[in-house]
């Protein structure tokens, strides 16, 4: 199993594996080996089942971009929900555009421009409805508080089944 030591003024000893399968473990600078080595012997079957998920993970999923007939179809809808939960909640985005993100779902600028990534075109509309929803109410909550989660509640109640959606399955999109 290949691993690397990461030595720091840290407390404790964590063990991660990263997205390419290895094991990375981050360690006190005076932890002696021996300890570390019984750390990784003692949570041996979590690292496999780890290893394992994310060599599934990697040999399955590949993002395929969208034409720029899709794109432009995309947006369109995009846009549209923009508009639908932007008069629910009264509010007045700037810009609405699409990205290539592969790591967020959207983003909101401090301008008030919202971004989203073209991989929800393989979401469920009601997931696509759960982002807007969540980055329009960064337009009056810049964090992730009980007022911003208030906020997104009252544009799309019960909206936690299409987060929960995301987090399950979206990296398969």
């Amino acid at each position: 199993m290949l691993h690397q030591i990461i030595r720091s003024r840290r407390r404790s000893i964590a063990l991660e594996i990263t997205p390419q399968a290895t094991l990375v473990v981050r360690a006190p600078h005076r932890a002696p080996h021996a300890m570390i080595a019984e750390m990784i012997a003692r949570h041996k079957g979590w690292i496999e089942r780890q290893i394992e998920r994310v060599t599934r993970y990697s040999l399955r999923v590949t993002h395929v971009p969208l034409t720029p007939a899709e794109r432009e179809s995309f947006l369109h809808i995009v846009r549209e929900r923009v508009e639908l939960f932007s008069a629910r909640g009264g509010y007045r985005p700037q810009r609405v555009r699409l990205s290539r993100a592969a790591k967020r779902w959207g983003s909101c600028s401090r301008q008030g421009s919202l971004n989203f990534s073209d991989r929800l075109a393989r979401a469920p509309l009601s997931v696509l409805d759960y982002v807007v929803a969540h980055e329009l109410a960064h337009l009056v909550q810049p964090n992730h508080s009980r007022r911003f989660w208030a906020e997104v509640e009252r544009l799309l109640p019960g909206y936690n089944t299409e987060r929960v959606w995301l987090k399950e399955r979206g990296r398969s999109l």
